[in-house]
């Protein structure tokens, strides 16, 4: 049976829906109010989550989020007294399994239940997304939606469609797809559609014979050919010669195809995965990219959100990007100022994670031997934008000294110690959430020393119980 959390100041859900839940065997946990509702916390402990949509000064798309976010997340269904289409998009695009407008009756609220308990099982929950943990970094529940569809194309042998703007690890998720899939001892065979000359495109994708054209003295094997029995990359899809995109498809429908010059046909076994961070469907209605070679690229697809649409990553982002710069410059792993991550935070990132890689890259350049990165150490323009943030939103000085905490004007060496010790404990808490509180990966991925990361979890505890004084 399952585990039911209900979020919902409904009467009739409270008495009659509940009454049925648990007369079928499920065990119920109930949230009708404010004070109740931080039960959510515990509904990673679910299977199955009803959300309301009316709940006072609670979003209810706030609601599923949080409960999207959660290590091991139940399947969302959204209930609500109103027929509006665009939050029922909104619900979906956030994560939700189902959205449901009331009244409904108890029946097929339980044959809802049934199918998403089922759906869950055969998803093998989370451990379906673990093998796409270290494609990208973050908690963001859209992002999990993402790597839980990414998870899911790699059990199967579908076409794969990546899109996101640039930056944002379309390749990475190509990649994990691969490695996670039957395929993954086969090669990966990456071809970047927007390098690829027009004259020449065909020749590249599916090889030539000796003296199909001027230049060609000997028979070359193809871009497709090479990937049997691997996977097929094709970044940028959209910048896919429209010429090319007709024999693509034929060979996709057939999974074969004809060298240039050549009599006869060939096969190749390979998996199809597509990124693009073109609007397809804008360019089909303007014949630039063929309909029905996107539909068949849409089988599965993986919408990446941008990095400005999950800035509750950065931090984590920020830990993690830091810590591969230190292992692959061999040089000592610097902290990052609370000023340092808000001013992350308060940067739009059009370049997306790609961008953010490169000004921290920067920052540890222009901080020299410092241990602490501070804003005065990331490039001009994202200090231009903290500063505009901060001049504009005063409280964001206090922020960085705690919560209920004034600017003291004391000396710089103690200043710096104080941000010194706060970039610590955001550090340790970071790497310990982002590894699951697993002491031994967060020791891997830090670069230090166990006992200098026990002694820094040690003071931050000692901080902690302090604060709570």
């Amino acid at each position: 049976m399952a585990k039911v959390f209900i979020i919902d100041r409904d009467p009739e859900m409270q008495g009659g829906f509940r009454q049925s839940l648990e007369q079928a065997g499920h065990s119920v946990v109930w949230a009708s109010d404010r004070s109740t509702l931080d039960q959510a916390r515990l509904a990673h402990r679910c299977d199955v989550a009803f959300v309301g949509s009316e709940f006072g000064d609670a979003s209810s798309l706030d609601i599923l989020n949080a409960l999207r976010c959660q290590p091991s997340p139940p399947e969302v269904l959204m209930l609500s007294s109103t027929a509006d289409p665009d939050l029922a998009e909104a619900a979906l695009r956030a994560g939700a399994w189902d959205f449901v407008v009331k009244p409904c009756s108890t029946e097929r609220l339980l044959r809802l239940l049934d199918r998403a308990v089922s759906s869950r099982l055969q998803s093998g929950d989370d451990r379906v997304i673990q093998p796409m943990q270290s494609a990208l970094v973050g908690s963001d529940p859209r992002l999990m939606y993402c790597l839980r569809q990414a998870a899911l194309a790699a059990q199967s042998m579908n076409e794969v469609l990546v899109m996101g703007e640039t930056g944002t690890g379309k390749d990475l998720v190509a990649r994990a797809v691969h490695n996670a899939s039957k395929r993954k001892n086969g090669p990966f065979v990456i071809v970047d559609c927007a390098a690829l000359p027009g004259n020449l495109a065909e020749s590249l994708l599916f090889g030539h014979v000796r003296g199909a054209f001027t230049g060609a003295e000997s028979s070359q094997q193809g871009l497709v050919a090479q990937a049997n029995g691997g996977t097929l990359f094709l970044d940028e899809v959209g910048e896919l010669p429209i010429a090319v995109q007709s024999k693509f498809l034929r060979v996709l429908q057939t999974r074969r195809y004809r060298p240039v010059g050549a009599q006869r046909e060939e096969k190749s076994d390979f998996r199809l995965i597509a990124a693009t961070n073109r609007d397809l469907e804008m360019m089909t209605r303007e014949g630039g990219f063929r309909s029905d070679l996107l539909f068949r690229l849409k089988t599965v697809h993986v919408d990446l959100p941008p990095l400005r649409e999950r800035k509750g990553d950065i931090s984590a982002l920020a830990v993690h990007l830091l810590s591969r710069h230190a292992r692959e410059s061999s040089q000592q792993l610097k902290g990052a100022s609370p000023e340092f991550l808000q001013a992350l935070s308060s940067y739009g990132w059009p370049g997306n994670v790609r961008e953010l890689k490169h000004a921290l890259e920067a920052a540890c350049l222009a901080a020299g031997d410092a241990p602490t990165l501070l804003p005065h150490h990331l490039p001009f323009e994202l200090r231009v934008c903290y500063t505009r943030d901060v001049v504009g939103r005063p409280e964001l000085c206090q922020k960085c000294f705690g919560e209920n905490q004034k600017f003291e004007p004391v000396t710089w060496a103690e200043y710096r110690k104080r941000a010194v010790k706060t970039a610590e404990a955001e550090y340790v808490l970071g790497v310990l959430e982002h590894t699951g509180q697993n002491v031994k990966k967060a020791i891997s991925l830090s670069g230090l020393k166990t006992a200098r990361f026990y002694e820094l979890m040690k003071s931050v505890k000692k901080r902690k119980k302090k604060e709570k004084f």
